[in-house]
């Protein structure tokens, strides 16, 4: 095998005539397959944390972090708390 230009091994020329072998059939199915596995994953990730906020992780962490500015905002308006009192009861 000879190494092209990108560093990918490509066939000698006296095989280019040869049928593919079983490895390059798979590598051309597998290939796409495993590309387009990631990619749904992934937009399945995305359409659950729009949805359905509460049942992944990261939905549930940013529900958190909303909860926790809101309250911090709450006790920050009150009049008879001060900053450091307030971070404290907070944390």
């Amino acid at each position: 095998m000879q190494a092209s230009s990108f560093g990918f091994k490509t066939r000698p020329p006296e095989c280019l005539g040869r049928k593919m072998g079983v490895i390059d059939y798979l590598d051309t199915i597998l290939a796409p397959l495993s590309l387009f596995l990631m990619v749904g994953y992934h937009a399945y990730l995305w359409h659950c944390f729009k949805n359905k906020p509460s049942q992944i992780t990261e939905g549930i962490e940013a529900l958190k972090r909303k909860t926790w500015f809101v309250q911090l905002k709450e006790v920050i308006t009150d009049p008879n708390y001060q900053i450091p009192t307030a971070f404290h009861n907070i944390c």
